[in-house]
């Protein structure tokens, strides 16, 4: 037992919020911000999958396709705050 939940208890809220985490992320089109996350997950199944992390539900999220992160965007829409650095900052 758990923090007072059980280790099936446990296991399906994790799941439930890794799935919840992942649609919101596909929402915004932002999946590649979850793979960290998504690694640890897949990282504690292999290793404390007793204490309720589900094997199946990591090969799960390990046949999952992750784009990389879009790579200078803020530069091309030249964003004030992320984008380029200021002519006149520069040496």
């Amino acid at each position: 037992m758990l923090l007072g939940i059980s280790a099936v208890e446990f296991k399906g809220s994790l799941i439930a919020l890794m799935e919840e985490a992942i649609n919101q992320a596909r929402n915004k089109h932002r999946l590649w911000a979850l793979y960290r996350p998504i690694q640890w997950y897949i990282w504690c199944a292999e290793n404390y999958s007793k204490l309720g992390f589900s094997v199946v539900y990591a090969q799960e999220l390990e046949s999952l396709e992750i784009p990389g992160n879009p790579k200078g965007e803020a530069v091309r829409q030249e964003d004030p705050e992320c984008g380029p650095l200021n002519r006149t900052l520069e040496l």
